[in-house]
Order: structure tokens, then sequence, then C-alpha cells
């Protein structure tokens, strides 16, 4: 995945660029005429591929433009495909598009609609080149996201629709207000339903296939009747909703005609008490040990079933993340046969559940399935209050090696600090971690639980992501000074803490490759300790954030200060500064409390 700032800026290049090769829908002589097409090419396809690759990788979208315009063969030889892959790496919903000035705002998603609209052209063979025949995703989520945005709405929609795309401008009647009949609305389900149609009728090496996640849309349920025939190189399909899983001529289909399916991904299955039963009758209908990667993000029904049906694919699953509520857990134990696995994220959708103490059967299959896991490597567990009981056998295990730790949860769900002195020691012993994300209650958690903690992280010398919320809420500049002297590699730093101040600062400024720094706890920054800071800022600091999230009432910046702040901080790293006082100055301490 591309970073997404740029991969944005990418994908509105291409957009213009493909608009100049569309610029006559009928006929490609005119763009012949001002792109002449070289009829041999100089270097062997092999290396024009690797070439393609190479400049796709380094987002030279220019390059690659000019390169599939120069001849058919550097075209075909993966110029218009990686094209591809950097603009499906993008979406037109991002969050950096709020930031901009709304004249910004709009001409991206002008820029983006012609993206679009050049791929729709292509299925109908109106453009120079058949830029569908290169698409490797078909993302409906993203097109939804366009659709619905309401800088889409006018002149760009009138646009996009023109010519030979009005038969998909689709709309739909609304009901009559006081004021008399409103405007019609896009029918959005059935222009997606028609998009995906043509596009998949044109695209005979879509690989990845995604559904817009809207209630009431259920797209899928209605496609996927026909467009597995269509579909046999798909790996991945990604469900908005599962409820196109209960259908069992869509399964037949997706198994019968999409043999490379392996990655299923699905956000919600709501309303459906067979949904665990359908889950798990689509993964025992695949092929033996062909699924490597599953995920839901939200309730999905997932229960006993679904969980024994795992182990069909028990040599092929290695990626899982498994949200779960009450049925989930008690099948959680019939995971033991996965031993392939990878990465693990589980989520307790209903906290808190405190396996060890009501369900010690179910929390002995995990102990024993966890520390069989030779091949993890990336491991979170959210709203697990018996995390800690559940990682330490496994954390302990030498022939363990993990890369990738996160322990999060909901307020009613933190595990305490206090008590898992054993759990952060075997967090210490795993020095191959280079991200560590913890979130914990630091109530009455004083002395020897503190120095454990900030003593194992010290000695984790290759981390370079390390987030510690509420869990550090009594560090002081003493940790975090240890902190920065013992994690020389950090990238990015989230700590909480207690009367913070420029010492702390000057200790952090020494880390040659910071880019993202954060203070959630109490701080006392002064205007200088912050000028100091900026100004030992290196070359491998380019880009810093920093955040101060609570900062104390008496030791506040003044706005002009702020902006000093913020104007040195552009000027030595094109950087970013962020600054919030921990309450209202107008609102008394008194007050607050008597408010949360």
């Amino acid at each position: 995945m591309l970073p997404h700032s740029k991969a944005t800026q990418a994908s509105i290049d291409v957009a213009v660029l493909l608009a100049q090769a569309e610029a006559n829908e009928s006929t490609s002589s005119t763009i012949t005429t001002a792109f002449p097409m070289a009829t041999t090419p100089v270097l062997p396809t092999d290396l024009l591929h690797l070439l393609c690759i190479e400049l796709a990788e380094q987002l030279e979208v220019g390059a690659l433009f000019n390169c599939a315009v120069s001849s058919k063969v550097f075209a075909a030889a993966g110029a218009l495909s990686n094209l591809y892959k950097i603009c499906s790496s993008s979406s037109v919903s991002g969050g950096d598009h709020e930031t901009f000035p709304m004249h910004v705002q709009e001409l991206l998603v002008q820029k983006w609609s012609i993206l679009w609209r050049s791929i729709l052209l292509s299925s109908l063979g109106k453009t120079m080149y058949p830029y569908c025949r290169y698409l490797r995703v078909l993302d409906l989520r993203n097109l939804n996201f366009l659709l619905e945005d309401e800088k889409f709405r006018g002149k760009i929609a009138k646009n996009f629709f023109s010519g030979g795309l009005a038969r998909f401008d689709m709309k739909m009647d609304t009901p009559f207000s006081a004021k008399g009949p409103r405007r019609p609305r896009l029918n959005v389900r059935g222009i997606l339903l028609a998009v995906g149609d043509a596009i998949t009728q044109q695209a005979p090496m879509l690989e990845v296939l995604t559904e817009p996640v809207m209630p009431g849309l259920d797209v899928f349920s209605s496609a996927l009747l026909d467009w597995p025939l269509r579909l046999e190189n798909l790996q991945f399909l990604q469900l908005g909703d599962g409820k196109a899983l209960a259908d069992d001529r869509i399964q037949e289909s997706l198994v019968s005609c999409c043999p490379h399916l392996n990655k299923l991904e699905i956000y919600q299955w709501m309303n459906d008490d067979s949904s665990d039963q359908h889950l798990a009758r689509f993964l025992l209908r695949m092929k033996p040990n062909t699924l490597e990667f599953f995920q839901n993000e939200s309730e999905c029904g997932i229960g006993l079933e679904t969980c024994k049906a795992f182990a069909h694919h028990a040599t092929s699953l290695v990626t899982l993340h498994l949200a779960i509520s009450d049925m989930g857990l008690q099948g959680l134990g019939e995971l033991q046969p996965c031993t392939a696995i990878e990465s693990l994220t589980l989520t307790d959708l209903k906290p808190p559940t405190d396996l060890k103490a009501t369900q010690n059967d179910v929390f002995s299959g995990m102990v024993a399935w966890l520390t069989s896991l030779h091949a993890i490597r990336d491991i979170t567990l959210s709203n697990f209050i018996s995390a800690p009981a559940l990682l330490t056998p496994v954390l302990e295990k030498t022939d363990i090696a993990l890369d990738y730790l996160q322990i999060n949860a909901s307020e009613n769900s933190l595990y305490m600090v206090k008590d898992n002195q054993d759990f952060h020691r075997a967090i210490g012993r795993q020095s191959n971690l280079t991200s560590l994300l913890l979130k914990a209650d630091a109530d009455g958690a004083f002395g020897d639980d503190v120095e454990t903690l900030c003593n194992c992280i010290c000695g984790l010398e290759g981390l370079k992501r390390l987030s510690l919320t509420r869990i550090t809420e009594y560090f002081s500049d003493n940790q975090i000074a240890r902190l920065s002297e013992h994690l020389p590699s950090l990238e990015e730093l989230l700590i909480d803490g207690y009367g913070i101040t420029d010492l702390s600062l000057e200790r952090l400024s020494g880390l040659p490759y910071l880019k993202s720094l954060g203070f959630s706890g109490l701080t006392q920054f002064s205007l200088n300790g912050l000028l100091d800071f900026v100004e030992k800022l290196t070359a491998g600091n380019e880009g810093l954030v920093l955040s101060v999230d609570r900062a104390q009432i008496n030791d506040k910046l003044s706005d002009a200060e702020q902006e000093i702040v913020r104007e040195a901080i552009v000027a030595k790293v094109n950087g970013r500064f962020e600054y919030t006082l921990v309450r209202d100055p107008d609102i008394s301490d008194f007050e607050a409390s008597d408010s949360d």
C-alpha cells in the first residue's frame, strides 16, 4: 500500500494523463498523431517489464504514461498495468482531502472522476488502450465514495455521465417535501451494478474485488450470481456485507469459477442467525488448504462452526483477523489445528470477558494453540482482559520471535499494570520486536511496576514504533530519558506520563530517525524547550509530526508562541506541530472534574 498522500497525487496525475488519451472517444487517430507509436522497442520485453515495475515503485507516473503511449509493446509490457496498480492504492474519500481548501477538494474529486470515466469508457471500447484488460483491482467501494461525495454532484457528475456513459446516469425518485418535489438522487446501487457488470466483462485479469460498506446497498448478493464466471483469476474477495455467502448458488459459483480465491474479508454480517453455518459451509466447500487470509471487521456471527471450518485450511492459513463475540469466543479453542499462522488479530466485540476466570477450558485451549504457532510474527489482541495470561507463555518461548505486538482495549477491558510484571518481562525477551503498542490501566502502579516495565522496553533496542497509552501514566522525564537512550532506531513514539518537561524533549531530540512524536500525558513544555528540540532535528527527521495533547494550563503557550513553533518545524524539517491544552483555560479544575 502506498502512503496515502503520494498515492492520491499519483492517482490524480494518472487521471489527468489518461484523460488526454481519452480525448476522442470514438477513435484514437488524433492520439496516434499526438503520440507517434514506435514500431520496435529499444529493449527486450522482459527488461521493459522490470523498468515499468521500478518506475511504479518510484511513483514516476509521467514516465510510465510516456512509456505507454510510445509503443504498444511498451504499454503491454507493464506500463499500463503498473499505472493501475498505483491508482488502486488511493481513495477519493481520503482524510487528507478534508484539510485542503474547498476548491482544491473539488479539483481532486474532478480528476478522480476522470480516471473512473476513462476506465469505464475502456470497458466500452472507446479509449486508445483497453485499460480494463490491465486492471488487477476493481474497488467498487472506492467508486461508491466518489458517487456519494457532495463535491461530485452538479458539474462533475454531468461531465462524468456525458457522451458514451449516459446509460449509467441512473436516478431514483425522492419523496416530496413541504417545498415541493426534491431533486432526484443517484441510484448508487444501480450504477455500481452496471459499472461492475461492464468492467468485469472486459477485465479478465482481475485479482481483487471489493464491495462497498454501506447499509442497504448489498451489491454482491446480486452481482455474484453472474460475475464469478468472468473472474477466473480472482484471489481476494472483500465483502461489505457477508449475506451474499448465504446464497448457495453464489457459494457454488465462487468455488467452481474462481480456483485461485485464497483471501476473504467480510466487513459485517448482520441479522442472520445462520451466518456461522453459512460461512463454515463455504470454507469447507473450498479446496482444502487454499485459504491464506481471512478477516472480518465487525459482527458476523462467527462461532463454533466457522472456527472448526478453519481447520480445513490448517496448513495454508497464515493471516487470521477475527472479530468475535460470545459464540466466537467459545470457538477459539477449536483453532488448534491452524499452526501455520504468521499474523493474528483477535477482537472481543462484547467485552469484558475474563476467559481465564470464566471459561478456563477455552483459555487452556487458546494457550495451547498460541504456543504452537512457531511461525507467528504479528499478534494483536483487542478487548481481551486476559491478554497477559494468554500471551506470557507465548512470549517466553525461545522459538517464537515476534516482530509486532499490540494489546488494545476499551476502558472496561484494560489489563492492570500492577498485576503483570511477569508479562512485561516476557515482552522484554522478544528482542526481534520492531513495533510495540500497549494500552493498560496504570492505577496503583508504582515503584517496581514502573521500573520493570521501563527496563523491559529498554531492552528492545530494535524498536521502531512504540505506543504506550495509559500504561505509562506514571512515567516521568527519567523514564523517557532512558527510553531515548536505549531505543536509537525509534521512528514513532506515543507516550503518556506526568509532569513531562523540556528535559524529555532534549533527550528525544537525539533520535536520528524519529518521524512522529506524541505526548498524551501532562506536559510542561516551554517555548525555548520546543524551539531547541526543533533546532536539533536533522535530515533523518524530515516530515516529523510533534503532537502535544495535554499541555498544562499554567505552562501553556500563547497562540503566537504556538505559531512560532509551527513555523520553525516547517522550516527545519517540513514538519507539523499540534498543540492542545488539558482543558479549556476558562473552565476551573473543579468545573472540569464535575463535568467528567
